[in-house]
């Protein structure tokens, strides 16, 4: 009975094994190329009424471990005045290892383009830190969830802005 058990255990992870290997060609990326949107909210925590709806698109280079590492734009409309924000920056979100990580960092950096509603045009220097969880990975894309920190350097009448942040997106 003791060999039985052990056969059948040794066939059944030779299997498991064997399968792994049979979809090693099908794992996410097909290829380097990586592009994604996403949806987001911003909560002001500076009282300035501040607090936004964001669309953003990035493109850029994707691997085994890093999911995206690129460019973005986006459009941050505050919800209770028509201030936007219009950031372009670098982006890399990675799971630092290779393979099919749930968890992942993700870091942007670059300038924001503002168009308040007190002061005028505004420009200034925009960053982004998040923790995210894939929610459903395919061989084509991957769809996530994240939660984050942002920061806006705003200048005249408002303060530098930050904002806790949480979205949803995609990457192909």
């Amino acid at each position: 009975m003791n060999k039985f058990l052990t056969g059948a255990l040794t066939a059944m992870a030779l299997t498991f094994t064997g399968s792994a290997a049979a979809e090693t060609g099908n794992e996410w990326p097909l290829t380097n190329f990586a592009w994604g949107a996403g949806v987001s909210s911003s909560i002001d925590m500076t009282g300035q009424d501040l607090s936004a709806f964001n669309i953003a698109a990035q493109a850029g280079y994707k691997n085994r471990a890093i999911q995206m590492l690129g460019a973005g734009v986006g459009i941050d409309m505050a919800v209770g005045n028509n201030s936007r924000m219009y950031p372009a920056y670098a982006i890399i979100r990675t799971s630092f290892v290779p393979g099919d990580m749930r968890c992942f960092f993700e870091a942007r950096a670059g300038y924001s383009f503002n168009s308040m509603a007190a002061g005028g045009r505004q420009s200034g220097i925009y960053g982004a830190t998040s923790l995210g969880v894939n929610l459903a990975m395919g061989k084509n894309f991957r769809s996530h969830i994240v939660i984050g920190y942002t920061y806006r350097q705003l200048r005249d009448s408002y303060h530098d802005m930050s904002a806790v942040t949480a979205g949803i997106g995609i990457n192909f």
